[in-house]
């Protein structure tokens, strides 16, 4: 990738004699991001800069120190952690994060068209994972969608680790409103928005970004979004006035277990969505378990992990797609794939998607 236009040529600058630019990854309007490397520890690292106009905006500063603090707070291996905060010696900000390999969800919806079950259930149940600890450490993303979900290519021997990106438009519940946003100003992406936080940010809670998270499944089992607009407003009326169809109508071969959840968690009243990041994932689970029988009862083979003891369930790939092609579900009915769980230290960078710009 060429470097941003009107921006200096940053490739071996040195930030805070610490931190040397090695290549741009991605640009957006208000920023760029930069792998690099801690000189003396030699650790790969992705650098973001605010450009030089962004930092005299004290919006997108007091975005840029949210996303850091964020991050800190919550303390989850499924949220990007970020290692130091500095300035540039010609004053831009710059946030120094860990470096991922992989792909934003997005780009893998795009590839495939749309996710098996098996995937949906791997990816979302670690995104739930990771939004759990946040609301539970006070914090509200507000803008979740396709490109802040990363899947990490893999670590320790486990693929599509599932990090979650840019808390840039957090809203930590212990603070007040007027102070995290602007009055009148739409921040988030119109598709993904819950009614609520169209109306008016000052009642966005936790179900909002719960809200977010089925309309993303809605997207990944049927390779659409649910709502589409000519103009930006009327892409924002819809959302306010317009229920969000059944997923068969677009892709009839989506499981009526998964279909319900896609619209239990698209309710237009928060009171009818899933109250928790828990709750939903739970429901996920479940939704893996009964793939799981279903698979059982087709003559698939049981077997014991020598490693846990368990006995365990090979998931075939038949009818449920790559998702399940090497996925087990554990006797106490936890399902777990492949790239996900404890342990893994994924570490920004190739395929990823600049947290900057029109979302």
């Amino acid at each position: 990738m060429t470097q941003p236009a009107g921006q200096p040529d940053r490739i071996g600058e040195v930030l805070d004699g610490k931190y040397r630019i090695t290549r741009i990854i991605g640009q957006g309007g208000m920023g760029a991001v930069y792998a690099g490397e801690h000189i003396r520890v030699k650790r790969t690292v992705a650098i973001k800069i605010l450009h030089a106009g962004a930092n005299g905006v004290d919006e997108m500063a007091e975005r840029f120190e949210r996303e850091a603090q964020a991050a800190g707070k919550i303390g989850s291996e499924h949220i990007v952690e970020v290692y130091d905060l500095g300035m540039t010696a010609a004053g831009e900000r710059f946030m120094v994060m860990e470096y991922l390999e992989g792909e934003p969800l997005r780009s893998r919806i795009k590839r495939q068209g749309r996710l098996s079950p098996g995937e949906i259930v791997g990816f979302f149940g670690e995104l739930l994972e990771g939004l759990a600890g946040a609301h539970a450490a006070g914090i509200i993303h507000r803008d979740l969608k396709p490109d802040n979900v990363f899947l990490v290519k893999e670590k320790a021997g486990r693929r599509d680790f599932v990090k979650i990106l840019d808390f840039g438009i957090s809203k930590f519940t212990h603070m007040e409103d007027g102070a995290m946003t602007r009055t009148g100003v739409v921040m988030g992406s119109p598709n993904y928005m819950s009614p609520e936080h169209v109306k008016t940010s000052s009642e966005v809670d936790a179900r909002s970004d719960l809200y977010s998270v089925g309309i993303m499944l809605f997207e990944a089992a049927s390779g659409q979004v649910p709502r589409k607009g000519a103009t930006f407003a009327e892409l924002l009326f819809k959302v306010v006035y317009e229920p969000v169809p059944d997923v068969r109508t677009l892709a009839p071969e989506v499981p009526a277990m998964l279909a319900q959840i896609i619209h239990k968690a698209s309710a237009a009243e928060r009171s009818q969505r899933f109250q928790s990041a828990a709750e939903f994932r739970a429901a996920l689970l479940g939704l893996g378990r009964e793939l799981e029988q279903q698979l059982a009862e087709a003559g698939t083979g049981r077997f014991v992990d020598e490693t846990s003891g368990q006995s365990t369930v090979a998931l075939s790939a038949a009818g449920l797609g790559p998702g399940f092609s090497s996925g087990v579900v554990a006797a106490g009915g936890t399902l777990a794939v492949p790239g996900f769980g404890a342990g893994s230290q994924p570490s920004f960078g190739a395929g990823s998607q600049p947290s900057f710009g029109a979302g």
